[in-house]
């Protein structure tokens, strides 16, 4: 056949370490937003001289702090209170692995905000959850040559049919239609009064 195809397009496979380097992570603690069941506050208080801010700790207007409660604790207990955000993360990460769980970080507008030493799993926990579902397939070193386990999108490709040509009929079409009615009329025309004087030559035996 001369029918020429285009070249077949590829999946592209990646390893954990390459997807963690597309993500847009942020992972200095204190700058975290407060997550769900927290709230910030801000105290009152005085900085004196040679006192600043602690590590982790953030100061607000005239030397006040701000702290993080928790506005659901569990019941029977007080809520809990941090002074740093990058506390309350080390508090989060520990209630997610004491419940058998991962830390997943919390999604904002410009990122993902998780600490770097928690990327890894965390990405480990969702990718693996793709493939359950199958979204996403595992390519062992085995199959794909490289030295690690490698990921790829499990999409799927099947042998279509060319859409309907849908004919479009424009505004001017029925002038155009008249037009070459009257071209047509021009043409009869024509031929007929070719024919006369090819008839009036013959009889003049020019033809």
């Amino acid at each position: 056949s001369d029918r020429h195809w285009a070249a077949p397009k590829v999946e592209l496979m990646m390893t954990l370490q390459t997807i963690r380097n597309q993500l847009p992570i942020k992972s200095d603690g204190d700058t975290f937003q407060t997550p769900s069941g927290w709230e910030r506050r801000e105290e009152a208080g005085e900085v004196g001289e040679g006192e600043g801010e602690g590590e982790g700790q953030r100061l607000g207007h005239n030397g006040s702090r701000f702290f993080w409660v928790e506005t659901s604790p569990l019941e029977g207990t007080d809520p809990r209170r941090v002074t740093s955000r990058s506390e309350l993360e080390d508090l989060l990460e520990a209630d997610a692995a004491a419940e058998g769980r991962v830390w997943l970080g919390q999604l904002v507008k410009d990122g993902w905000e998780l600490r770097s030493r928690a990327v890894n799993r965390a990405l480990t926990q969702i990718i693996s959850g793709l493939v359950v579902l199958g979204l996403v397939k595992a390519v062992t070193p085995e199959k794909s040559g490289k030295t690690a386990t490698c990921y790829i999108a499990a999409n799927k490709y099947a042998t279509g049919v060319p859409f309907p040509k849908i004919k479009v009929t424009r505004p001017n079409a029925a002038p155009e239609v008249q037009e070459e009615e009257e071209l047509c009329d021009l043409e009869k025309e024509r031929l007929a009064n070719m024919k006369r004087n090819q008839e009036l030559l013959r009889q003049l035996g020019l033809a």
